[in-house]
This record gives C-alpha cells, structure tokens and sequence, in this order.
C-alpha cells in the first residue's frame, strides 16, 4: 500500500549576479494537502546531497511566517486563508499560500524563512520572489511527474 505522506526536498543554487541566496523547499505531500517550508540557506549544497538538505532544512525556522490557505469551492469566492504563526513585519506565507492554493486547488500549509540579512537593502522582495519562484516550481514537479 502507497503512503498516503511523502516528503520532498529541493535545492535552488544562489543567484550571485543578483544577489539571492540558496533556497532550499521542503514539501510533505498529503491527500489534498501540501505542507511546504521554504527558506534561504547560507549553506553550500552540492549536488543532490540529501545528508546537506537535511541539515539546511533542520537549521530552518518553522514559524517565523507561517499560513494555511483553502481553495474556495467557487471561482466567485475568494481563497480563504489566515495566519498561524507570524514574527515578522513582512509577510510573506499567507499571500503565497492563498495564490498556492487557488491555482493548485488543494489546501497549502506554508512557512516561510528569510533570513532579516537577507532582506537588508531592499533584497526582500526579490529574495521573496525567488522563494515564491522556486516554491512553484517544486510543487510543479510533484503535480506533473
């Protein structure tokens, strides 16, 4: 019998020309769910080195920006979502997590962890982006194997 959970991690190398770091993006694939983390690592991964996506996805912070969204059963009704944990001033997870949810039709847990260093000198919506980016084009992959 299939596992109704399963967990898959990606690596995203940093961007140097435009300053964005490592992204790494932990998704645990349930029925109808998705439970993503998304963050930024300082860490050098090579490869596809599981041992070094573990340890950059365990150095994470799990609810610094944390939101659950819904897809609405109408196209009329807008996604319903809310915040489930939140210590920044500069959300990011809970308009992710509803734009997930409406276009990939399934409930989004997501988490996000930018660093504030990371969003110093006006990084932090570029840096946002490619997590967002980067977030896509791992749930992508799941959806069409």
């Amino acid at each position: 019998m299939a596992s109704l959970l399963s967990t898959h991690t990606r690596y995203f190398e940093p961007d140097n020309a435009q300053d964005i770091p490592g992204i790494i993006v932990q998704i645990t694939r349930g029925v109808d769910t998705y439970i993503i983390w998304a963050g930024t690592t300082t860490q050098a991964i090579s490869g596809g080195d599981e041992a070094q996506k573990s340890l950059a996805v365990q150095s994470g912070r799990l609810g610094v920006d944390w939101a659950c969204s819904m897809p609405s059963p109408k196209p009329s009704m807008p996604v319903a979502g809310t915040t489930l944990l939140r210590t920044s001033q500069d959300p990011v997870a809970l308009p992710l997590s509803q734009r997930l949810a409406q276009r990939f039709k399934k409930q989004m847990f997501v988490s996000i962890d930018i660093s504030a260093s990371q969003k110093i000198g006006g990084k932090g919506p570029m840096v946002a982006l490619a997590v967002e980016k980067a977030v896509i084009v791992s749930l992508k992959a799941l959806e069409n194997p």
